[in-house]
């Protein structure tokens, strides 16, 4: 009777063994895992942070998109900087001289953005549509 009582207490132990054993072995897996998984969430975050660094770099001209320095949008948007600028350096030499604001320069406007011609118009759906199975 005890025997048989020590002998299915032994298998219990030995099961609850292995059990505890694979249970360690599922964690270990788990925790190599999520240790991987941090690896490469920090090379995202860093490069993802060197991204919106690099591109903070030209905010003030471009909205942080890079141009070309020849192009018309280049020049037009370092005139407006060039003006804001000396506008800012006119409006300090004016404050310390005590002239009142109110005969201030105004500040540099931006120029408007373009407008349709007055004889384009938007195109409707069903135009699209005729010219789509005339042309194609």
């Amino acid at each position: 009777m005890i025997e048989i009582e020590n002998h299915l207490i032994r298998e219990s132990l030995q099961s609850a063994q292995s059990q505890v054993l694979i249970r360690d072995l599922m964690m270990e897996e788990t925790n190599a895992q999520l240790f991987y998984q941090n690896l490469h969430l920090q090379q995202q975050n860093r490069a993802l942070h060197n991204k919106e660094k690099k591109k903070n770099e030209w905010s003030l001209l471009f909205n942080g998109e890079g141009k070309v320095l020849l192009s018309d949008a280049f020049t037009e948007k370092l005139q407006e900087l060039q003006d804001v600028m000396a506008w800012q350096l006119e409006c300090q030499c004016l404050a310390l001289a005590g002239v009142a604001k109110r005969t201030w320069l105004k500040k540099p406007v931006r120029p408007l953005k373009p407008k349709l011609l007055p004889n384009l118009h938007p195109v409707d759906g069903e135009q699209q549509r005729r010219f789509r199975q005339r042309h194609i």
